[in-house]
């Protein structure tokens, strides 16, 4: 509601809305919003946990280089007759 009104939504259309989705839900809208703020912040705490075990695109990147110089190593010693 609050951000409608900074955003220059009539009160009058505020209020009806608001009327509205309290009648509809049975609940105050602030109490919804408190709620959707609790389960946002929850969700983005759970987000960064998991992004956090996810390497950087710059260490894939060296570890595939790695992995590579390791294979062309082990080429170069099957050829050799290793």
């Amino acid at each position: 509601m609050e951000h409608g009104r900074k955003m220059g939504i009539p009160v009058p259309a505020l209020d009806g809305f608001q009327q509205a989705m309290e009648k509809a839900t049975g609940a105050a809208v602030s109490s919804g919003a408190e709620r959707l703020d609790s389960y946002v912040q929850q969700n983005d705490a759970k987000l960064a946990a998991r992004l956090s075990d996810v390497p950087a695109p710059s260490a894939l990147a060296s570890q595939l280089e790695q992995e590579r110089g390791l294979d062309e190593a082990t080429d170069a010693i099957e050829r050799l007759g290793g």
